[in-house]
């Protein structure tokens, strides 16, 4: 049933077999003055489930790496400080 002013508030199980995905809502009803009515609604199905702790070793990887570019970084710039070092003292 809809409100007054043709809001619809409701609750929508959706089967677990579904994966992630496009997929279209469909709703059908009957009119004021009874005739029928079909709407049609694109929605986004995302499944969320526990990670198993894959998330964190995600972010334990890209931390790794974050640091190992800032080492590279940083003995970049103290070779390249010492290159010109030793053209000046040349």
């Amino acid at each position: 049933m809809v409100d007054i002013q043709g809001g619809l508030d409701t609750s929508i199980e959706i089967p677990s077999g579904l994966g992630s995905g496009n997929a279209d809502l469909v709703l059908s009803g009957k009119n004021v003055d009874g005739s029928d009515v079909v709407v049609g609604l694109p929605v986004l199905l995302e499944v969320t489930t526990s990670s198993g702790g894959f998330t964190e070793s995600l972010f334990a990887g890209l931390l790794f790496a974050i640091g190992a570019l800032f080492i590279f970084l940083v003995m970049r710039k103290k070779r390249d400080d010492e290159e010109v070092e030793q053209l000046v003292l040349d």
